[in-house]
């Protein structure tokens, strides 16, 4: 019995070997089978994996490019720089709306101190506030300078 025993592995060595070549093949076949393409008399364009027209002819596909080496950190590259950009913009908006608000803080300072110019000069007399909480009215030479005051800086800062 156990030289009968001996005998049987090296043949199922060989019948693995034999299936094995078979699926290789068969697998192999089914890797490189022709495509074929044929139009019908209506003009629709048929692709099929066997030629079922006289018509059909076989279209070979390419295989796909290996891959890039160098395409991980191109991208990688590509996604720092998009990030570099999206922050340079956020800082550019933010500045940009701090000018913004600048501007429209100086606009209304300006139409306030435009509208203090016009009581100047429609009052029939100017005061200030002493340090005792006392009005103080001025008189017409403090009024004058005053009023100039006031237009030297609207037009310093408005104009």
């Amino acid at each position: 019995m156990a030289g009968g025993a001996s005998r049987i592995r090296p043949l199922r060595g060989a019948v693995l070997g034999l299936l094995a070549c078979a699926l290789w093949a068969l697998a192999g076949g089914a890797l490189g089978a022709d495509i074929y393409k044929w139009t019908d008399d209506a003009g629709h364009v048929h692709y099929a994996d066997r030629p079922t027209s006289d018509r059909a002819q076989a279209v070979r596909l390419r295989p796909d490019p290996p891959p890039d080496p160098e395409a991980a950190a191109r991208r990688a590259q590509q996604a720092k720089l998009l990030r570099a950009m999206d922050e340079d913009r956020a800082v550019r908006e933010r500045r940009e709306q701090k000018a913004r608000q600048r501007a429209a803080h100086l606009n209304e300072q300006c139409r306030q101190a435009r509208r203090h110019l016009r009581k100047y000069q429609g009052a029939r007399y100017l005061y200030r506030t002493g340090g005792d909480g006392q009005r103080e009215i001025l008189s017409q030479a403090q009024r004058a300078a005053a009023t100039k005051a006031l237009r030297a800086q609207i037009e310093q800062h408005c104009n």
